[in-house]
C-alpha cells in the first residue's frame, strides 16, 4: 500500500516510504522532524485503512529517536464510566489532516492530491474486522471531529479519550537498534513517533503498509 506522500516514496519500490528527517542533500528535513509525532492510525482517512504496517530501523539516533504504541483494545476495556458514557453512539468524522493535529500534513501534498480525499465516517466504538474485539478508533491527525459535536466539544473529548489510551496501562515505547523490525495491527493500534531525538542526529527507516484502500 503506497504512502500518501510522494516525496518519501521509496523510488524503486513505491509500496515502500521512508520515514526520514534527512533531505536528499544531507540538510535536515525539517517536516520529516515532526512527521507522525503525533497520535494516529496509519491511513485512517481511507474508507478501508491498512491492515497492519511494519517499520525497519536504517539509522537511529544516539539519543531517544523511540515509537510509542496504544494498544486500543485494552482503552475501551479500561475506559471509566464517565468516558463511556460521554461516547455512547458516537461516530467520528475522518479526513485527510483535518483532526487537532493534522495540520503540517499539507505540507507535503498538492493541492490536486489532499483534495481527492472525502470524509469518512464510521463508530468511535467498533468490533475489531478479524477478532470482532471491541475496541476505539480516533486519529489526532485525521479524526475531524465527532458527528453532531462542535469542534472544540470534538477535540476537548479526543484530548481526554487521548489521555486515557495512551496512559502507562495502554502504550509500550519501542527503543530502537539498526536492524529492528516492529509489524502490529492497523486496526487496534495507535502510535506516535515519541519525538524524543536531537533533529540534526539522522533517523531514518523504512515503512510498508498491507491492505487498505487509499485513494490514489
Amino acid at each position: 500500500m503506497p504512502g500518501v506522500i510522494e516525496k518519501y516514496r521509496h523510488p524503486d519500490v513505491p509500496d515502500i516510504s521512508y520515514l526520514t528527517n534527512v533531505e536528499a542533500d544531507g540538510s535536515i528535513d525539517a517536516f520529516g522532524v515532526r512527521r507522525a509525532s503525533d497520535w494516529h492510525y496509519d491511513g485512517s482517512f481511507a474508507e478501508r485503512p491498512p491492515d497492519c504496517a511494519m517499520l525497519f530501523g536504517i539509522k537511529i539516533p544516539s539519543v531517544g529517536g523511540g515509537t510509542l504504541f496504544a494498544d486500543m483494545h485494552t482503552a475501551f476495556i479500561t475506559l471509566p464510566q464517565d468516558l463511556r458514557d460521554r461516547i455512547e453512539g458516537l461516530e467520528t468524522i475522518n479526513h485527510f489532516g483535518l483532526g487537532p493535529a493534522g495540520r503540517d500534513y499539507f505540507d507535503g501534498m498538492s493541492p490536486d492530491r489532499w483534495s481527492a480525499y472525502q470524509p469518512v465516517r464510521r463508530p468511535l466504538v467498533m468490533p475489531h474486522p478479524i477478532t470482532g474485539r471491541t475496541l476505539l478508533k480516533f486519529c489526532m491527525i485525521h479524526t475531524a471531529g465527532f458527528s453532531g459535536m462542535t469542534h472544540r466539544d470534538s477535540a476537548s473529548l479526543m484530548a481526554d479519550l487521548l489521555a486515557h489510551a495512551t496512559s502507562d496501562a495502554c502504550a509500550y515505547y519501542h527503543a530502537w537498534q539498526p536492524g529492528d523490525l516492529v509489524l502490529w495491527d492497523e486496526h487496534a493500534t495507535m502510535h506516535r513517533d515519541a519525538g524524543d531525538f536531537p533533529p540534526e542526529q539522522p533517523r531514518v527507516m523504512l515503512r510498508a503498509m498491507v491492505g487498505g484502500n487509499p485513494a490514489e
